[in-house]
């Protein structure tokens, strides 16, 4: 159940357990076998990651259509939405670390929202999302967003099987 309120205060829920236990050798395989070089994408891809093209395969269309998953994007989002992308990363050895930054639509703030699925345990070991609550949304009067303050992250530890929706 995912806890509305906190939701729209913070900006993202962690779906713990989300994909099951037995689906998840079967999702790291089909990401290893579908990475693709930078030059293949219609957008050039960072070189300190590796990118997948998820986006024709069953089932990870039917993990973007979790109950819980669709349930948490229409409480963010607030109207009719769709699934615009889906896509693999994983950052290589010693790279993929980014800078704090925000995923905002240039028309309407909050018209969009993200969910990422991990296939490894996660945590500041191995270098996981970073998340700033409460950054999503702009405030009147509120300063302006500063990526270089990293005083208010909040590290993401958990399992694979986890879903961040933000």
């Amino acid at each position: 159940m995912i806890d509305h309120e906190r939701l729209h205060r913070d900006g993202y829920v962690l779906l713990r357990q989300a994909v099951p236990a037995d689906g998840l050798d079967a999702l790291r395989s089909l990401f290893d076998a579908r990475v693709r070089p930078s030059d293949q994408w219609p957008v050039p891809r960072g070189a300190d990651w590796r990118h997948a093209q998820l986006d024709d395969d069953a089932q990870v269309l039917a993990i973007c259509r979790l109950p819980p998953l669709l349930a948490g994007v229409s409480a963010l989002i607030g109207e009719r939405f769709f699934i615009a992308q889906v896509e693999g990363r994983e950052p290589l050895a010693g790279g993929g670390h980014q800078q704090l930054h925000r995923d905002l639509s240039q028309q309407r703030p909050g018209d969009i929202a993200n969910a990422l699925v991990y296939l490894d345990d996660y945590g500041q070991d191995n270098g996981a999302t970073r998340i700033v609550p409460g950054s999503h949304r702009t405030h009147p009067g509120a300063p302006p967003f500063d990526s270089n303050d990293e005083s208010l992250t909040v590290q993401l530890c958990g399992s694979a099987g986890d879903i961040l929706l933000f």
